[in-house]
């Protein structure tokens, strides 16, 4: 880029200088044209260079090479995702008064989407007077599978 600008500028100080060292008459005007085209062809030759310099299969090749998949990065904030999702599960149920359930999504950590099955665990349960003559397992079913757009089949108690 360097180089193309001086050359800019030295091509117009050479012009300068053919304008006040050369006579007036024809011959002034056909080297004022002609060292036009060349500073035309000055301006123009950086665009040239890049059609020439790059084949269609280049800059194929150059995205395909130098760009990686960072599995680590994707497994790590799927990980995060999905902790995420069974702490807003456990406070979504503790609100509707089931406390101290832990809630397990077991996932395909490359497709965060991919969720394989969701444990439960009803040990340490709690639950309000007002839910006792309901059936818990089914209430919370409703819930995961809802949250997280699953079949109920796919919830497991332990």
């Amino acid at each position: 880029m360097k180089i193309w600008i001086l050359n800019l500028i030295g091509l117009s100080l050479f012009g300068v200088l053919i304008d006040i060292l050369l006579p007036v008459g024809s011959t002034n005007k056909y080297i004022k044209g002609i060292l036009s085209v060349v500073i035309i062809y000055v301006i123009i030759s950086p665009l040239i260079n890049i059609f020439n310099g790059y084949k269609v299969g280049s800059i194929k090749d150059f995205v395909t090479n130098d760009i990686e998949i960072n599995y680590d990065f994707i497994n790590d904030i799927n990980i995060s995702y999905n902790k995420q999702e069974e702490i807003n599960l456990e406070n979504i149920l503790e609100q509707q008064g089931i406390k101290n359930i832990k809630i397990d999504i077991v996932a395909n950590i490359i497709q965060q989407k991919r969720i394989e099955f969701v444990k439960i665990n009803l040990k340490n349960m709690v639950i309000e007077e007002d839910l006792a003559n309901i059936d818990i397992q089914e209430k919370i079913s409703d819930v995961v599978s809802k949250k997280l757009k699953i079949d109920k089949n796919r919830i497991y108690y332990e």
